[in-house]
């Protein structure tokens, strides 16, 4: 990291530059020697509360009586650069192009589970809309042989009626005479997240409804009532999420 800042630090009239891990609050820094161990700490600490508010922008900039303070927004770091009244921009600019993306890969490479928790969030978001609906019309088919399809259709509109209005998304779902579900193409435009959460809800809802009227299958797991995607299904999070909500 010192070789990075080392190049930033080349640019004449920058005074410092302080870096914030937002993973685990560790700061990174290269400051005059004019600056205590409080300061720093100080610093740091101000840039922690930043990164929790920071604004719709890439960066900030903010003029003092003895130079400026050029704030940059990364995905793993809060970069804080001190330079002085004199500083020719353009250069600093220009150094930034290659140093930026260097302590973005530096302050990643240390947080490894962060990185794994990132992409995980965002496999999460993109889900897999077929393979939720499959699950919900496997979990009614079963359900369906046992009570007819009537029954079943009553109980996954009673149960879609139950929630919609915390998850709107699902108003795009339609439930058929047949006891089967479809959904037209913009409920991709949905939230993602509300959309799991929802489903899983929606099959929960369905199984109590259902289990109700045949009590002799109440016993029956989730997995096995989805057994054809249990694989699928348990690399999407299906489970997880059915598993908070019948836990909570």
């Amino acid at each position: 990291m010192n070789q990075i800042f080392q190049q930033i630090k080349s640019v004449s009239g920058v005074s410092g530059i302080i870096v914030l891990d937002k993973q685990n609050s560790t700061t990174y820094q290269l400051l005059p020697a004019s600056f205590s161990a409080n300061l720093i700490k100080s610093l740091g600490m101000s840039l922690k509360e930043i990164s929790r508010n920071w604004p719709d922008v890439n960066q900030l900039q903010i003029k003092f009586n003895s130079g400026y303070g050029r704030l940059i927004n990364t995905p793993s770091s809060i970069i804080y650069i001190l330079t002085k009244m004199d500083i020719f921009f353009a250069d600093l600019n220009l150094v930034l192009k290659s140093a930026v993306p260097q302590i973005e890969k530096k302050v990643g490479a240390a947080n490894p589970f962060g990185r794994l928790e990132t992409e995980q969030v965002l496999v999460e978001k993109k889900i897999n809309l077929d393979l939720w609906l499959a699950a919900l019309n496997l979990v009614t088919n079963k359900y369906r042989e046992q009570l007819g399809a009537y029954t079943v259709t009553q109980h996954l509109r009673k149960a879609k009626e139950r929630i919609v209005d915390t998850f709107p998304g699902l108003a795009n779902f339609y439930v058929g005479n047949q006891g089967r579900v479809s959904y037209v193409q913009t409920v991709a435009d949905s939230n993602q997240a509300q959309l799991q959460e929802g489903i899983a809800r929606w099959v929960y809802y369905l199984k109590g409804f259902c289990d109700a009227s045949a009590p002799a299958l109440s016993d029956t797991d989730i997995k096995e009532l989805t057994t054809e995607l249990r694989s699928e299904l348990a690399r999407e999070g299906f489970y997880h999420w059915y598993d908070t909500i019948s836990v909570g």
